[in-house]
This record gives structure tokens, C-alpha cells and sequence, in this order.
């Protein structure tokens, strides 16, 4: 009977330390859960930053050994200032222990993307993809996008007045299945917080994932952001998926702790044949954003108004063209890259007449584009920011950058040619759609004069604040 008192009074005791420390557990992220007790580095961004350079090393297919680590520590150390470290066989276990990093030995002759490679690697998806349904199995892969770049720019045989050359980029990622039933949010990355075109109200995530660095990068602090979201968006569907992503340096994310997601590499040197963003779906939303930023150009031209376009409206774009790509061309590129382990051999032709519906009437609308220069072909006109970086090629000096990079960035003030958006009057709203109402009244259209309509009469209901009773009166 002693003994079971013992016991008892042991477990209260137990339970009353937990309990009182109930906010220290409580507060403990995700991430950091784990039932090992992990030793911290005495200099963490000196082994983030070789960690970083090693990332990159393998994704070059470099040879990296022992004795490659410990010189690059001691010149990273040196860059740092750091100069009181000692790089003892001890360090060099625990740093590999760290990041579990093992020796590798090469399988078969140098990586190449040969078709010996790109078969390899399509049959070692084809294993690892057997046991999910096409609706969980999703890519992920990012394209630079010259927002602002028109037609006239790039043909241009000697210079033009009043019109400026701009290759202002943005680095677009986006994320799809298999079937095109899902088509996650666009994660847009831009140079700046919040750029003058977006005004004191104007939200972006209403278009995209909106972040901001000084290169519009991706990095991997932004790609673990993204993933830890789209795990919690998995999880509150349950559903468990895989992600298939290239082994860039910016898709590092041995750290981050998923519970519903699966994050896949794709063999190296071969992404440009097995990658189903990279069949087509990326240069389709390339597509129609050209088309809506020509029609833009061109309704400025007809309104004399320089031809610009900033970055709200070229969220508004991107948007609205990943919405327009459809659920059969994104199919039929997955199909075209022979990754998925059951589907049929015959690849559809609606991906093919898409495309040449958008191209024909892109081509339609450049030759409208005032311009002096001869007309750009609707191809090289999309395939303009093709070979864009998306990522940072690490050097030395661009890790030491990352590792210490202070939270500030680059603000809205540096950034050129975007007037600063006022949000409209009521009075100026109900004028708007007034005239909206009487154009598509004068044009026999019924449908979206009524849709403007009520529009107007949303506006007109009065903002007084509601009253307690109004929550129990009809």
C-alpha cells in the first residue's frame, strides 16, 4: 500500500511540474517537436552557411568530401569574423550528424541528362508514385517573369522616344496535381514590401502569395514558409500527398517537420524532361498573361495613356491566367512526361488546341500594338523570360549575404514609375458603374448591366453601425 502512495504522490508531482509549465509546452512550434535531444552548433550561421554552399555543390553534381568541408568551414569562418574555431574530426561528425549528411557513392558513369538518365529517373518515379492517386501527386516549380516587359521592347532596332526598356522581374511559383483539379494559390516574390502601386488598403493575397526579398528570389526560408501552409491545408483536408520539386538550393527543407506532405526531388539533370510545369503548364500561363498585359497595352494606346503596368495589376494577371489554364492541358502534361505509374499511352490534343488558340489570338493582338519596330512573334514574345533565375547560384559572398541578412528590406520608396492607388470616394464608384450600366445598356447587354446593377445597389445600402437589436429583428 506504501509503495502504490509512493507511486501516486510521484505521478502528482509529475503531472503539477507539467501543468505549471503548461505555456512553455503549449508554445512549442511544430518544427521543433522531436523525442531526441538535438545539440545545439556553437556557431550556427557558420554551419547554415556551409550547409548552404554543400546544398549547392550537390546540385551541380560536384565531388564534396571531408577534407572540402573543413576548408570551406575555415574560409566561411573567416568571411564570418568569427576566427576562434577549431575544426577537429569531432566537429566535422557532429556537423554531418546535424544535417545527416552520409557518404554517397556514384551509381553508374557522371550525371548527364542523356535518355538513359531521363528513363532512369522516369521509372524510379513511376516506383515511388504507385502507391498515391493522380489527385495527390503535385509539382511544384518556379518561372522569372518580366512583368512589365511589352512586345516592342525586345525587337527594338534603334531607340524610341518616350519608351523605356524594362526587364522589372518577378519570380512566379506555382503548384497543381495531376488531374488540374487543384491549382494552389500562385506564390509571387517581388523586390519590395509594399510597393506605392498598392496603396494603405489594397491587399495582395486576395491574387497571390505575396512575398518580397531585394533579387525576388526564391529562398528557403520562403519555400518551408510555403510548405508548412500548404501541409496545414493538406492536413485540414485530409489528404496525404506528394510534392515533387526540383533540388534547387532554394528547396532545402530537411528542418521542416510535415505531417501530411511528402516532399519528393527529382533526379538531378533532368527536371527540363520529367517535370510537368516544365512540359507546358508554366509557358501557358505565360501565354495568357501576355495576352490580358498586350490587350492592356493597347486599350492605354487607345486612351493615350502611357503604356505601364504595375505590379497590382500584374497580380491581377497572373491570377486570373493560372485560373484560365485548364484542368486537360495540366493532365496532358503530366501524361507527356511519362512519370505517372497508370495512364494511358494516347495524350489528348486539347492541351495543343489551347495553345494555338491563345497563340493565334496573341498574334492578332501585337499586330494591333502600335509599335515602330516589326512585330515580334507570338513564340519569342512568351519564351522572352524563359532562362530567368529564379533562385541565387551560391557563391561565398551570397551565402554570407542569406546567413546574415537583417529582416528590413528594400521599401516601396526605391521603386520606380508606380504612382501611389487611392482608394475611390462612394460618390466616385456609383459614377463608375453608372456609366458601366448605361454602356452595356446601349450595347442589348442585359446579363452584366444587371450584375453592375447590383453592384450599384450594394453601394447605395447605408453604413450605419448596426445596433444589438438588429442582430435579433429581422
Amino acid at each position: 500500500m506504501t509503495i502504490v502512495l509512493d507511486v501516486i504522490t510521484c505521478l502528482y508531482d509529475i503531472v503539477s511540474d507539467i501543468w505549471k509549465s503548461k505555456d512553455k509546452w503549449l508554445n512549442i512550434s511544430e518544427d521543433s517537436l522531436s523525442l531526441t535531444r538535438e545539440r545545439n552548433a556553437k556557431h550556427a550561421k557558420l554551419e547554415e552557411a556551409l550547409y548552404l554552399w554543400m546544398i549547392e555543390m550537390n546540385t551541380k553534381n560536384a565531388s564534396v568530401n571531408d577534407q572540402m568541408l573543413t576548408e570551406k568551414g575555415m574560409e566561411l569562418d573567416s568571411k564570418l569574423g568569427i576566427n576562434d574555431f577549431g575544426y577537429s574530426r569531432g566537429w566535422l561528425y557532429r556537423f554531418k550528424s546535424r544535417h545527416q549528411i552520409k557518404k554517397q557513392n556514384y551509381q553508374g558513369e557522371a550525371a548527364s541528362a542523356d535518355k538513359n538518365e531521363v528513363v532512369k529517373g522516369r521509372e524510379e518515379l513511376k516506383s515511388v508514385l504507385k502507391n498515391y492517386e493522380e489527385d495527390d501527386i503535385f509539382n511544384l516549380d518556379e518561372t522569372g517573369l518580366f512583368y512589365k516587359l511589352g512586345p516592342n521592347h525586345t525587337l527594338a532596332s534603334k531607340k524610341t522616344p518616350g519608351v523605356k526598356k524594362s526587364k522589372e522581374r518577378v519570380t512566379v511559383a506555382l503548384c497543381c496535381n495531376a488531374t488540374g483539379t487543384i491549382k494552389v494559390k500562385p506564390f509571387m516574390i517581388g523586390k519590395f514590401r509594399r510597393p506605392r502601386c498598392f496603396g494603405k488598403d489594397f491587399n495582395p493575397e486576395i491574387y497571390a502569395r505575396y512575398r518580397f526579398n531585394k533579387k525576388a528570389w526564391m529562398t528557403s526560408d520562403m519555400f518551408s514558409d510555403w510548405l508548412r501552409t500548404f501541409d496545414r491545408q493538406c492536413r485540414s483536408r485530409g489528404r496525404c500527398v506528394i510534392l515533387l520539386v526540383d533540388n534547387a538550393a532554394s528547396h532545402n527543407c530537411k528542418h521542416v517537420k510535415l505531417t501530411n506532405v511528402k516532399v519528393h526531388f527529382l533526379p538531378p539533370n533532368t527536371t527540363s524532361r520529367i517535370q510537368p510545369l516544365d512540359a507546358g503548364i508554366i509557358r501557358t500561363l505565360k501565354a495568357y498573361y501576355k495576352r490580358s498585359l498586350v490587350r492592356h497595352f493597347i486599350a492605354c494606346a487607345e486612351d493615350d495613356k502611357p503604356q505601364c503596368i504595375n505590379l497590382r495589376e500584374a497580380l491581377r494577371f497572373v491570377k486570373s491566367a493560372w485560373a484560365d489554364v485548364s484542368c486537360q492541358t495540366i493532365k496532358n502534361c503530366f501524361k507527356h512526361v511519362e512519370i505517372l505509374p497508370r495512364q494511358e499511352s494516347q495524350i489528348g490534343e486539347t492541351d495543343d488546341l489551347e495553345d494555338d488558340i491563345v497563340l493565334a489570338d496573341l498574334k492578332k493582338l501585337l499586330q494591333r500594338l502600335p509599335s515602330d519596330d516589326e512585330n515580334m512573334s507570338p513564340d519569342d514574345f512568351i519564351d522572352a523570360d524563359a532562362n530567368e533565375e529564379t533562385c541565387d547560384s551560391l557563391t561565398s559572398e551570397n551565402i554570407i549575404e542569406m546567413v546574415t541578412a537583417a529582416d528590413d528590406q528594400i521599401e516601396s520608396e526605391e521603386e520606380e514609375a508606380e504612382d501611389t492607388v487611392t482608394l475611390p470616394s462612394l460618390t466616385d464608384m456609383r459614377l463608375y458603374l453608372g456609366n458601366i450600366i448605361t454602356y452595356y445598356e446601349c450595347q442589348g447587354d442585359i446579363e452584366n448591366a444587371d450584375k453592375a446593377m447590383d453592384m450599384l445597389n450594394s453601394l447605395k445600402q447605408p453604413l450605419t453601425q448596426p445596433t444589438i437589436k438588429d442582430y435579433f429583428c429581422k
